[in-house]
């Protein structure tokens, strides 16, 4: 039986230079858990059956919680003042005011390019912009609520209408958890299975070695 914690060893040499690695934890009752770390944290993650033969690993990511991402409600209306307010409420999924959060949108006639708020201990952060009839993009992102990782840095994007007043409630992932894998099988072909290690052949013919970690 493999049951225990694995790391995928033999990696391809632009995984190990990019400090990405696979672990797997076996467990006796037929589940398995997948964890793909890089150097900023967790990129993937997966929760799945597995069933081992001779010559065979089939693992079967039916288990996997999907990931929750960020969204908005927004509220509007319309004035006849030459300027708009746009009033962002943050918070994550709990309803808790999500505090110390950048909101932005780029201006060309700022020094820095941009310009910018930090939500307040209650979440809160407003914007008051000259009434016109373009589109305006804000970007939403901070280390404790973005979504960020090795591969992809991912900003909350919200596009408004600059002729109308605005009210919205953003309501935020607490912390990048990684991509979640669902709804896949992985069938592997079996070299070797020993008591600290297994060895699967890769369909190029190479043999990747599975390492049992320690307690």
């Amino acid at each position: 039986m493999i049951e225990g914690r694995y790391v995928i060893d033999n990696v391809p040499d632009w995984v190990a230079e990019a400090g990405v690695y696979t672990y797997f934890n076996f467990t006796k009752d037929g589940t398995f858990k997948k964890e793909v770390m890089g150097e900023l944290g967790r990129e993937h993650y997966a929760k799945g059956e597995y069933k081992l033969s001779k010559d065979q690993l089939i693992l079967n990511y039916n288990k996997t919680v999907p990931l929750k991402m960020s969204y908005h409600i927004s509220e509007i209306w319309e004035s006849n003042k030459d300027s708009i307010t746009v009033d962002f409420n943050l918070f994550d999924f709990d309803g808790n005011p999500a505090t110390g959060v950048e909101i932005l949108y780029k201006d060309s006639l700022s020094k820095k390019g941009y310009r910018a708020d930090v939500s307040n201990k209650d979440g809160r952060s407003s914007f008051k912009l000259k009434r016109d009839t373009s589109e305006l993009q804000f970007e939403i992102s901070s280390m404790d609520y973005g979504l960020t990782n090795s591969i992809r840095h991912t900003i909350y994007y919200l596009t408004i209408y600059r002729e109308w007043n605005y009210k919205i409630s953003v309501y935020l992932q607490k912390s990048y958890t990684g991509i979640p894998v669902l709804n896949r099988t992985d069938t592997l072909k079996l070299k070797k299975v020993r008591e600290k290690h297994f060895e699967v052949i890769n369909d190029n013919g190479s043999v990747t070695t599975w390492r049992k970690l320690e307690d």
